[in-house]
């Protein structure tokens, strides 16, 4: 189990030292594992955005989070907890066999009981299973200077759900998916921020070679709320598009799912 939050506070420090150690050990073991205590006193200590940002890059890997002990400021911190639980059996667990590293970083260390508390630039994607919605991965982004991420198409089918963690201090990346005669494609941004800085998602890849139709983009809040619908290109296009999402700083992590459906000929 891991990590040891009791041993090791600070939770955005922590997500920065062990969000794709775990995902990483899954890869190298095939064995899943937890992330063990999470002690609510830490949550008290780090606020609304440390729980958002260390349980928020959990849950895109695919991992069960513990919170326990007491909690003073329930009334505050509970219903959050509560969100991000929904979220995990909404959107699945990782597999022993699901999770690739897509983005290795050679100059860090990377070995427990070495150096487990170095933050590592690693991207790592987590095939999810067993959730209310089927077809779904994470994407842990812990590299500024990877240039393209490419997600597998093992991991990401058509009508599939790309939760994405843009970790602590990138404001951007840019993310290649899918295929040409893929139709839909859902991505819930996962991270919470804290930062003045537009953060944003560079789509591209197989999934944006359209072939004269336009793409409606959908966003709803998890409760089924349809919050705005806009067509992307307002006419049919064919050829290699790409699209910049801008993420929405005010809104909570993991709470928005955005839609892309490419629309029938014009």
């Amino acid at each position: 189990m891991a990590p040891y939050v009791d041993e090791h506070p600070g939770l955005v420090k922590l997500g920065l030292e062990w969000h794709s150690k775990m995902l990483l050990r899954i890869e190298i073991a095939g064995t899943i594992i937890n992330s063990y205590d999470t002690y609510m006193a830490r949550y008290e200590e780090d606020g609304a955005f440390g729980l958002g940002y260390f349980v928020g890059g959990v849950v895109t890997g695919g991992l069960a989070f513990q919170p326990s002990g007491d909690l003073t400021a329930a009334t505050d911190l509970d219903p959050l907890i509560g969100r991000w639980m929904a979220r995990y059996k909404r959107y699945g667990h990782a597999m022993e066999d699901g999770v690739r590293t897509l983005v290795y970083d050679a100059a860090c260390c990377h070995i427990q009981g070495v150096c487990e508390w170095t933050a590592c630039q690693d991207v790592v994607v987590s095939r999810l299973s067993g959730g209310s919605v089927s077809g779904a991965a994470g994407l842990y982004v812990g590299s500024s200077t990877a240039k393209t991420v490419t997600v597998p198409a093992s991991h990401l089918t058509n009508n599939g759900t790309l939760l994405v963690f843009l970790a602590y201090g990138i404001s951007s990346a840019t993310i290649e998916y899918g295929k040409a005669t893929d139709t839909r494609m859902t991505i819930v941004p996962t991270a919470a921020t804290n930062l003045t800085a537009t953060r944003s998602l560079q789509l591209s890849g197989g999934w944006w070679n359209l072939q004269g139709c336009d793409v409606q983009m959908t966003t709803s809040h998890e409760n089924g709320t349809t919050l705005s619908t806009t067509n992307l290109f307002g006419k049919a296009v064919s050829g290699q598009q790409e699209y910049a999402l801008q993420l929405d700083a005010a809104a909570e992590a993991g709470a928005l799912q955005i839609l892309f459906e490419k629309t029938k000929k014009l």
